[in-house]
């Protein structure tokens, strides 16, 4: 995973960044760009009026070469977050997911799917043709998808051996802290855990020194510790002077 913050100072070198992480889409898989905003830390302040996801979106299509099917996955709100899942062959990019109806079906089919995050790819593919016994169907969709797919990357595949690689463009749009959006916090799909609830990023910015500096009461094995951040430390007493006399020890010296 790589993380770029975008302020105007970088927008400019978007595309030549979009172009590395193609030629190194071995090492890196999902590229994130994520929209400066005044969270209240920092010195650039407000973000500026030529920042957007729509710029930022333009600088992608720039550096890949084409537009990407940022409306086929729809993650959080619109406003705030835009997802491509692409898969890069021979320095190019071709879609995952060809549509967002086709995408919607196989999430409506295999919702109940759980699959762990340290799966293997061979593993995850199993548990997916074993789900597709409920539904087989799917084994007809799954296979013409896949070649079509494939019969689009034939060339590529060809000149890479055989090389595939996975890698997912994210964008993630932040607002100011003084320019909350309520729609768009109850829509978040970036969450921050907190001592109580989940909490949309954004907000958590927002208001970080009173979520991360409250007080808590914690379980030890001698009772309840009321734990405050930011008790100041005891001072030190200074270490005591030892005097002797008429002659030495072998702790204190003469």
């Amino acid at each position: 995973m790589f993380n770029t913050t975008v302020f105007q100072g970088n927008m400019d070198e978007i595309p030549d960044l979009v172009q590395f992480f193609i030629q190194h889409a071995d090492v890196v898989s999902l590229a994130s760009f994520q929209l400066h905003a005044a969270t209240g830390r920092g010195v650039l302040g407000k973000q500026h009026t030529e920042l957007s996801l729509a710029r930022v979106r333009e600088q992608i299509h720039t550096g890949v070469g084409m537009a990407l099917p940022w409306d086929a996955v729809l993650i959080g709100h619109p406003q705030c977050h835009n997802y491509a899942l692409m898969l890069a062959v021979n320095g190019h990019l071709y879609p995952v997911i060809p549509d967002q109806q086709f995408y919607s079906q196989f999430l409506r089919d295999f919702s109940h799917v759980v699959i762990d995050r340290r799966a293997t790819r061979s593993q995850i593919i199993w548990q997916y043709l074993k789900a597709a016994h409920r539904r087989p169907r799917w084994y007809w969709h799954g296979l013409r998808y896949g070649l079509s797919l494939g019969w689009r990357m034939k060339q590529d595949i060809l000149a890479a051996r055989g090389k595939i690689h996975k890698l997912s463009f994210f964008i993630q749009n932040f607002m100011d802290a003084d320019a909350l959006d309520p729609e768009r916090i109850q829509a978040c799909s970036f969450m921050v855990m907190t001592a109580d609830v989940p909490v949309s990023m954004c907000a958590h910015n927002a208001r970080r020194d009173a979520f991360i500096l409250k007080p808590l009461d914690i379980e030890t094995a001698r009772g309840t510790l009321h734990w405050i951040p930011l008790r100041p430390r005891k001072a030190r007493q200074p270490a005591a002077k030892h005097t002797t006399v008429g002659g030495g020890c072998g702790t204190c010296g003469p």
